[in-house]
């Protein structure tokens, strides 16, 4: 068998797995349908998402929507779609544009999502009243063959780590990548095209007119010529995809499919690399707030950006820096030129005919922290200035707590944190972290780390 048939093969069900999996959602339509009649919630459940498509891999999520009416509140529609929820075990609160149930039912992972039935897309009233759309347009549309190249498709982008439009990753949906297959019809044929990308791209099955979008990548929606289907897809994820199309042109692997997991490295290893750089390493932490990923997700980028201007206005040079949401932590590890400034900078002041000239040289004159000046610079008075911060780590840990990283950030924060640095960061318990930081590794091309 060829590569693919062999990764197919691993990653497609089988048809008694096929059997369960459909029983168990029909099971689970029927329960929400008798929870509804018995609540008196006036609501429709519909099987929704790869479960209804057959486009699913092996242990698939299903999704469940329960539609309501377009007459029923907004209020009444996320109380009663949440009361629904409650069927699952092990229910969570989540939120996309509306909150919704997350949870398990016989052993698979289930949504149990609320939304309007609608007569057609474009009448729209929250985000996800298309899904029941692109549902019935594929099923239309897609052959049995190219379910399987889907499958594919989908499994090449969970290795490559560009599978899912939440947050964290950014990347291609399950519906985009079905719609990709049905533009080119094999998983070989959208890679190859994928090679030969060069951003903006713009993409579409239907002919009409939709409106511009600013966004890298471009898929229009087929089912509402309003929407990029792509809309999630961040510059970072397109150009790893395309770069992973290149690379599985030229060689074909199964590492694209199923990587490699990085392993941290031991503690000598990391001091290695780290001597190997000569770089200074600090690592920002504190408690993450008990919040859905893509709730906590764009503060994290935030607080990231926010602490990266921060060190920029110290002076201090970001190489680069990575977010990382852990179990109950977040993460933000940074690389710096240097982690210490020398202990005397230059505050440059007005042209000296100006009428605060006076008052900026009578100021440095009589402060403690003047080392020398003032004197003139061209047009400027300049004055020698004690540095107050003259590491990265002194000036991070006194400054963090007024940084504007995000309302749950910023409160986590307040309530404590720490600023980490070198070795410390790894013996706090962030070597996983730390080592992918450090060594940067695409995908298919991680192997087993050194010890």
């Amino acid at each position: 068998m060829s590569l693919e048939q062999d990764i197919l093969a691993e990653i497609k069900p089988t048809r008694e797995e096929v059997e369960e999996t459909f029983r168990i959602a029909e099971s689970l339509l029927r329960r929400l349908a008798e929870e509804a009649r018995e609540q008196g919630i006036p609501a429709k459940p519909l099987l929704v998402g790869s479960v209804a498509k057959g486009t699913f891999l092996k242990q698939p999520e299903i999704d469940a929507f329960v539609a309501f009416s377009p007459e029923t509140s907004r209020e009444d529609l996320e109380r009663w779609g949440l009361r629904l929820g409650r069927v699952l075990d092990e229910p969570t609160l989540r939120y996309a544009e509306h909150p919704y149930t997350r949870g398990v039912y016989q052993g698979l992972e289930v949504d149990v999502v609320p939304c309007y039935e609608l007569d057609q897309p474009s009448a729209r009233m929250t985000a996800v009243d298309r899904t029941p759309f692109h549902f019935e347009y594929v099923r239309e549309h897609m052959s049995g063959p190219q379910k399987d190249q889907v499958r594919l498709l989908k499994r090449f982008l969970k290795g490559t780590g560009t599978y899912g439009a939440e947050a964290r990753v950014q990347g291609f949906s399950g519906y985009l990548s079905e719609l990709l297959v049905l533009r080119y019809v094999t998983f070989r044929a959208v890679l190859g095209e994928a090679a030969q990308w060069r951003p903006p791209i713009r993409l579409a099955l239907e002919s009409g007119t939709s409106r511009p979008f600013d966004e890298p990548l471009v898929f229009v929606d087929p089912v509402d010529d309003d929407r990029n289907a792509a809309s999630a897809v961040s510059s970072h994820a397109l150009a790893l995809f395309i770069l992973a199309a290149k690379a599985y042109e030229e060689s074909a692997d199964r590492h694209f499919f199923f990587p490699e997991p990085v392993r941290p490295l031991s503690l000598t290893a990391l001091r290695k690399v780290a001597r190997e750089r000569g770089t200074a390493l600090l690592g920002v932490a504190a408690s993450a707030p008990d919040l859905p990923e893509d709730v906590v997700y764009p503060q994290l980028r935030k607080a990231e950006q926010a602490i990266r201007s921060f060190l920029k206005e110290a002076e201090f040079k970001v190489l680069r820096s990575q977010p990382s949401l852990l179990e109950k932590q977040w993460l933000v590890l940074l690389e710096l030129e240097s982690g210490e400034l020398p202990p005397v900078r230059k505050h440059v002041g007005p042209p000296t005919w100006l009428t605060h000239a006076e008052a900026f040289q009578a100021k440095w004159e009589e402060s403690p922290q003047r080392v020398a000046g003032p004197y003139i610079e061209g047009d400027r008075l300049v004055v020698d200035v004690k540095r107050e911060e003259p590491t990265a780590r002194q000036a991070l840990a006194k400054r963090l707590p007024g940084l504007s990283l995000g309302k749950n950030l910023g409160h986590a924060v307040k309530e404590g944190y720490e600023v980490l640095e070198g070795e410390e960061i790894a013996r706090a318990g962030y070597r996983g972290p730390l080592t992918e930081f450090l060594r940067r590794e695409l995908p298919w091309q991680v192997r087993k780390s050194p010890r």
